[in-house]
């Protein structure tokens, strides 16, 4: 019997397939690599890994595929950009764990980036998760301090391996912006830049005055 792959070890997997020396550290250290790269797993998704043979892992990650749009994520060190590549794809779940964790609870769904920020904006304001709405205005609303309001940015930063410019964060103001610029920053981050347009070297350098030689 198969199941679908839970998301955190999917990261995993996924990253090895493309990281040599990740690979080398996810077969020898399994929970290691997943702090090496800032990865929350669940209990479940825990016990999986490590309770997984070795060869069975790798012969998971020998057949796992990391579309091109997505090696720049993958190639990198930071796990938010890595969620952020698999919640973008279309394509659906990328393997099936073969046979492993027989009688395990269902793995609990990735936090997803607004239950992330809601997360770390609870944690600074000491406001129950649940209570903090989109609409809600950090000062006006949570009461966040200035002092508040530069922890937040930093937690953001290292929460999503971001880099926040102090002037940007001060034109936020509710919930939503908040959650709305982390999105928009790790899709920037796991977009690969345009292919360089420059001068192709089979193509005669026209000489000066616009008359190509020969």
């Amino acid at each position: 019997m198969s199941r679908q792959i839970p998301q955190g070890i999917e990261v995993l997997v996924l990253k090895a397939a493309i990281d040599p020396d990740f690979k080398q550290l996810l077969l020898q250290q399994r929970t290691a690599a997943a702090v090496a790269i800032g990865l929350e797993l669940t209990a479940a998704e825990t016990t999986m890994l490590t309770t997984v043979p070795a060869a069975q892992l790798e012969a998971v990650i020998a057949r796992a595929s990391v579309p091109q749009e997505h090696r720049r994520a993958f190639l990198g060190q930071a796990a938010a950009a890595m969620l952020a590549a698999l919640g973008a794809s279309t394509a659906g779940p990328a393997m099936a764990w073969q046979g492993i964790g027989p009688g395990l609870p269902p793995p609990k769904k990735a936090a997803t980036v607004e239950e992330r920020v809601i997360e770390i904006i609870s944690n600074r304001t000491q406001i129950e998760a649940k209570s903090i709405k989109r609409g809600d205005a950090l000062v006006k609303d949570l009461a966040a301090k200035p002092d508040d309001l530069v922890k937040l940015r930093k937690d953001v930063e290292k929460k999503f391996d971001l880099k926040v410019p102090a002037d940007d964060f001060k034109k936020i103001d509710t919930v939503g912006e908040t959650i709305d610029y982390v999105e928009k920053a790790l899709k920037k981050k796991t977009t690969p830049p345009p292919a360089s347009r420059g001068i192709q070297p089979d193509v005669p350098y026209p000489a000066p005055g616009g008359v190509r030689p020969g």
